[in-house]
C-alpha cells in the first residue's frame, strides 16, 4: 500500500491558525473539546452558532501533518518539553523513541522517564541503526545467551537460570525485534535475531 509523503505539511504557505489546547469558555474549537455543540446550530436562526473558520481547519490539520512528517522521516517524535504539556515533564515509556533538541534520537531506558536525554545515561542512550550498532547488539544478546549457562553452573538451577538469562535477553531482544521493522536494517537484523 502506498502510503502519502508529506513533504510539505498542510496550509504550511497558506493560513492557518493555533488551535489552543484547553477549551476556550466561548465554546469556540479546542484539542479538548474539539468542534463543540456550537458548530451545530443553524447560523440562521440561532445567534449561539459558530461556523467552522477556514484556517481553524487548516491549523488542526497542519498540526497533524507536520507531527506526520516528523515521523515519517526521523522515525520519532520530536521531544515534548514541559511547555508543551501544560507546564509537567512529559513521563517517557521505557523503549520510548524521541528526537530531541540535539538532533539525536534518543531511547528511553526506563519507565516514566521525565529526565532529558543526555542528562543521565542510566535513563537515555543514542539510538543508532547503524550496521555497527546491530553488530553491537548481536554481540550483547550473544553475551546475555551465554550468560544462561554461566548462571546454570553456577546457580545450579537450570530454570533459576533461565528466568534470570530472559532478563538479560528481553529488552535486547525486544529493541532487535523493533529495529528490525526498520528499513535497511531488517536483513541483518533477522541474520542476528
Amino acid at each position: 500500500m502506498d502510503t502519502k509523503y508529506f513533504r510539505k505539511p498542510f496550509a504550511v504557505e497558506g493560513d492557518h491558525n493555533v488551535v489552543p489546547d484547553a477549551a476556550p469558555v466561548d465554546g469556540s474549537v479546542s484539542y479538548a473539546s474539539g468542534f463543540g455543540p456550537d458548530y451545530q446550530l443553524d447560523p440562521a436562526t440561532d445567534p449561539s452558532a459558530l461556523d467552522i473558520l477556514r484556517p481553524d481547519h487548516n491549523g488542526i490539520l497542519y498540526d497533524v501533518t507536520a507531527s506526520l512528517k516528523a515521523l515519517q522521516e526521523y522515525f520519532a517524535p520530536q521531544w515534548i518539553t514541559a511547555a508543551n504539556n501544560g507546564g509537567v515533564a512529559f513521563a517517557y515509556a521505557a523503549k520510548a523513541l524521541v528526537l530531541y533538541t540535539d538532533g539525536q534520537v534518543w531511547q528511553s531506558l526506563v519507565a516514566g522517564n521525565t529526565a532529558a536525554p543526555g542528562t543521565d545515561p542510566t535513563k537515555w542512550i543514542v539510538f543508532q541503526s547503524d550496521s555497527a550498532s546491530a553488530a553491537a547488539l548481536a554481540a550483547e544478546i550473544a553475551r546475555a545467551e551465554g550468560a544462561e549457562g554461566a548462571l546454570s553452573t553456577a546457580l545450579g538451577d537450570e530454570a533459576a537460570a533461565r528466568a534470570a538469562a530472559d532478563l538479560l535477553r528481553a529488552p535486547l531482544s525486544a529493541f532487535v525485534a523493533f529495529l528490525g521493522t526498520r528499513g535497511r536494517l531488517r536483513s541483518l537484523l533477522l541474520w542476528v535475531g
